[in-house]
């Protein structure tokens, strides 16, 4: 889907919010620079689906973007706390479904996450804004819509092999060995 990469090419959107320890983004950042840069055919919808296991929720957020014929979805799971300060259930939810969302959002997008995990091997220098760094989003949309290609078959193999050794998986498709 050309208009992923191109919106990955175009999309610089900055930590500019502050947290007590740590910089961020928020859900309607992202989306409000989506809308900015994105063609009027180009959509992304969200969804938020529950999922228990043993005694713990988790949200399941999945972004997808949408171009009229073809679609490319990213997943991220977040798992609620039982307490949270002074939230009440509702609040923890959507403070999980917001944060699922944003790490979909921003998996979708190849958004530079690397001043959280600067040894990354996806991610480029620690200012996020390096030569290097956009050839490697470039390479990861390029795989994204390679794969979009592929039977389900093939598709559920992926999924199944970056859940067992995700890193060097993931590694390896970029490098065009899967």
């Amino acid at each position: 889907m050309k208009e992923l990469i191109d919106l990955q090419r175009a999309l610089h959107i900055p930590k500019d919010k502050e947290g007590q320890h740590y910089n961020y983004r928020t859900v309607d950042g992202i989306l409000s620079a989506v809308k900015k840069e994105a063609p009027e055919n180009v959509y992304i919808i969200m969804t938020d689906e529950m999922v228990n296991v043993g005694e713990k929720n988790y949200t399941k957020a999945t972004a997808t973007i949408f171009n009229g014929e073809a679609s490319l979805s990213a997943t991220s799971f977040a798992r609620e706390a039982v307490k949270l300060g002074s939230q009440s259930e509702p609040q923890i939810s959507g403070s999980c479904s917001t944060y699922a969302r944003k790490k979909a959002l921003e998996g979708l997008l190849a958004l530079d996450d690397n001043e959280s995990d600067p040894d990354s091997p996806l991610l480029g220098s620690k200012s996020g804004t390096s030569g290097d760094n956009r050839y490697k989003l470039e390479e990861n949309a390029k795989a994204a819509i390679e794969i979009a290609k592929w039977p389900d078959a093939k598709k559920k193999a992926l999924t199944q092999g970056i859940k067992k050794h995700s890193d060097d998986f993931l590694r390896n498709i970029i490098n065009g060995k899967v």
